[in-house]
């Protein structure tokens, strides 16, 4: 996979994923094809972009994947300058990665896939959130669909007269 060379791209990624993620209209929350998008693009950038990393913790926990996401979050920190070199950007992405690891801290051992449940209960746990997540979609597809309309009466308003 070739790197991003354009750095409009890893924004227009970004945007995308941060979209999915944390739009504040349910029609347009996807946090799969979120977690696919971030995914995407740190593979994109050879996970040298701290903000794409912070996003993917998002990403992860809200997939519910904390110990990849705490995982995630410690890289993106690393990857930022020291403190007293970072601009306003790095200072933002700094607060935000503190900010995902600080929800994250003890979560990474009590991950499902850690032990700390029954089979049985990691079962139902599962079922119970794939039927969330296939509800969801039907309704997050409804209300992008009316959304995109409503974007398009915006954008593209119709001549008067």
């Amino acid at each position: 996979m070739m790197p991003i060379s354009n750095p409009t791209t890893g924004n227009a990624l970004f945007g995308y994923a941060d979209i999915l993620l944390n739009g504040k209209d349910p029609a347009v929350q996807d946090w799969p094809r979120a977690l696919e998008t971030a995914r995407y693009a740190v593979a994109r950038t050879e996970r040298r972009d701290p903000r794409l990393l912070g996003l993917l913790a998002q990403a992860l926990r809200l997939n519910n994947f904390p110990a990849e996401a705490f995982a995630a979050a410690e890289e993106a920190a690393k990857l930022l300058p020291p403190p007293d070199k970072r601009t306003a950007d790095d200072i933002a992405t700094a607060k935000e990665i503190r900010l995902r690891t600080g929800r994250l801290k003890g979560v990474a051992s009590a991950h499902p896939k850690s032990g700390s449940q029954s089979q049985g209960s990691r079962a139902k746990a599962g079922g119970v959130a794939r039927v969330r997540c296939e509800r969801k979609k039907v309704i997050a597809n409804r209300r992008l669909l009316a959304s995109f309309r409503a974007l398009t009466k915006t954008l593209w308003p119709k001549p008067a007269g």
